[in-house]
């Protein structure tokens, strides 16, 4: 029927529209019979108008397009509306890709307590305090810079005056014995002691 369809005169451009708009109709019935769905008043009348304003390339589409439009038009408004959309869960990565190098981290710290320390001659506490607090900080960036992605970084650094004490340092943790570790390293000279540990727990 449509293929026999002689426009009476006039603008070619409208002739190509109304040609369009017939070939809608007739697809949309098809549609229409295929789904067994009866679509409402609204839906069908915001097809055809979108019609009107298309190229009739446009309307080339597989039937697949054609038919998510449909139905996308006929479902009523709600919740029901976008539960085709699938939410996914997060992901969870329960391995490290790479564990955590405390021997290259350890090397590092060696080298930043001899060249911070061996150079002082007499021991002041509150210069000592704040020099803990800078090597903390510093030994902190090593393990960052080591850029092993998912570890959490902990230092601690003690400084005390060294008099021929007995002294020891002991820690406790809770955590995977598999993926977590630590890097420590120690420093001595004739005035002071210096013990630095850096604590890498994996983020699961």
């Amino acid at each position: 029927m449509i293929s026999n369809f002689h426009w009476p005169g006039g603008c070619g451009h409208f002739q190509h529209l109304y040609f369009q708009h017939l070939c809608f109709q007739h697809r949309f019935r098809e549609m229409q019979s295929t789904l067994g769905t009866k679509l409402s008043r609204k839906g069908t009348q915001s097809l055809l108008k979108r019609s009107s304003t298309k190229e009739f390339s446009d309307f080339a589409l597989g039937e697949k397009d054609l038919l998510d439009n449909i139905r996308e038009d006929s479902e009523p408004s709600g919740s029901n509306r976008h539960r085709h959309h699938a939410r996914l869960e997060n992901s969870y990565r329960l391995e490290p890709q790479k564990t955590f190098p405390y021997y290259k981290a350890r090397a590092l710290m060696t080298d930043l307590l001899e060249s911070t320390l061996g150079s002082i001659t007499t021991y002041d506490p509150d210069q000592c305090a704040q020099l803990a607090t800078d090597l903390s900080g510093k030994i902190k960036n090593i393990g960052k810079d080591l850029k092993i992605p998912r570890y959490k970084l902990i230092a601690l650094v003690h400084v005390g005056q060294k008099q021929e004490q007995g002294l020891m340092i002991g820690s406790r943790c809770v955590w995977n014995t598999d993926h977590d570790t630590f890097a420590s390293a120690q420093f001595t000279s004739h005035i002071l002691y210096a013990v630095a540990m850096l604590y890498a727990s994996y983020l699961e």
